[in-house]
């Protein structure tokens, strides 16, 4: 067939142009919250790490916001159904959330939503760190049911909520803060990553909390990343993991929030036999990771696999027969897209 013979190219049929059927706009701040808000910028409705997350029957939108409040809106024509906004904690400290809504579910309550709030110390204030709150919402009625106590420094990600056979019992949480100690004030510390535990069943009550330094005292304070989960793990793919098939979360850690240095993985999984005291709780270190990494890693295929991005541009798997704990099976160095050669129709 010659190459200008048109009938030789195969005819390309697209979809039709995708139609907006609603637009909402969503309030720039709920009723009363911008008359106590004392900092010199608001944050924006929606910021960095907010969202918007379809509840498990998808009739609603739950969207997390900037300055900490969430809206509901309906799926089907975006009519704003409901809005929630917690309320100050200490005078003077404001809130801000990049977080997004978490779905669980708990035999005693029903279905149910977490998110994260962070209230920050007035401005120009060095004696004190930020705090961390859990907001728990049942759903679908849309009442709040508990706000827990202050953990110290802010939240990284989205809380997660246990499914298995512990489901919607506890909340996993990742957190950096600084902790002062008998050498250090809260101002002079240096911030650290925490893993923490709530229980739903005593308004998010912490069971549980370990440090960075706790953890691996060899390499000291280092900053925790995001977290990623598998609930229904064939096993935990790492020494103690085996057998064990409750949820399981990874994240990462690295030294300068993501700008420089190295770093590992590191993970949680709630042992079988749990008799929910805390008393035999650790999160487990594995594999090292040889450039920073602030990325949320990823779970597939039952927790079989994993995921990692590190800076500046590579992404490492862990497939196949590897444990967690060993290098990963590979590496691929991501395209600068300056350097992108495009070759269309070739």
């Amino acid at each position: 067939t010659s190459e200008n013979d048109e009938s030789s190219v195969p005819r390309i049929t697209y979809f039709e142009r995708p139609r907006i059927f609603w637009t909402a706009e969503l309030p720039q701040n709920h009723s009363g919250v911008e008359d106590i808000f004392s900092r010199s910028e608001r944050p924006p409705v929606l910021g960095m790490g907010n969202g918007i997350t379809s509840s498990p029957d998808n009739k609603f939108l739950y969207i997390t916001r900037g300055d900490g409040g969430l809206d509901v809106l309906s799926t089907v024509n975006g009519e704003l159904i409901w809005v929630y906004h917690p309320e100050r904690n200490k005078n003077g400290w404001d809130i801000t959330c990049r977080s997004q809504v978490y779905f669980g579910e708990n035999e005693d309550v029903g279905q149910f939503l977490v998110y994260a709030i962070i209230d920050k110390p007035p401005e120009n204030t060095n004696s004190f760190d930020s705090e961390s709150r859990i907001v728990a919402i049942s759903i679908p009625d849309n009442n709040h049911m508990w706000t827990s106590e202050p953990i110290p420094g802010a939240v990284v990600g989205t809380p997660v909520i246990t499914r298995n056979f512990l489901s919607g019992r506890f909340i996993f949480v990742v957190h950096n803060a600084k902790v002062a100690s008998s050498s250090t004030t809260t101002a002079t510390a240096t911030p650290e990553g925490h893993f923490s535990i709530l229980a739903m069943a005593h308004g998010g009550m912490r069971l549980f909390t370990e440090s960075s330094s706790a953890a691996n005292p060899v390499d000291g304070k280092l900053l925790y990343g995001p977290m990623g989960v598998t609930h229904f793990p064939t096993q935990g793919k790492y020494g103690l993991g085996q057998f064990n098939s409750n949820d399981l979360v990874v994240w990462t850690t690295n030294t300068q929030d993501g700008e420089t240095g190295s770093g590992y993985l590191r993970a949680f999984q709630i042992p079988a036999g749990f008799d929910e005291s805390g008393d035999d709780l650790f999160t487990v270190r594995l594999s090292s990771i040889s450039s920073n990494a602030a990325v949320r890693p990823t779970l597939t295929s039952d927790g079989l696999n994993l995921f990692v991005g590190v800076r500046p541009n590579e992404v490492r798997g862990w497939v196949g027969n590897s444990i967690f704990t060993d290098a990963p099976t590979w590496t691929q160095q991501l395209m600068d897209a300056n350097n992108l050669e495009y070759n269309a129709g070739k």
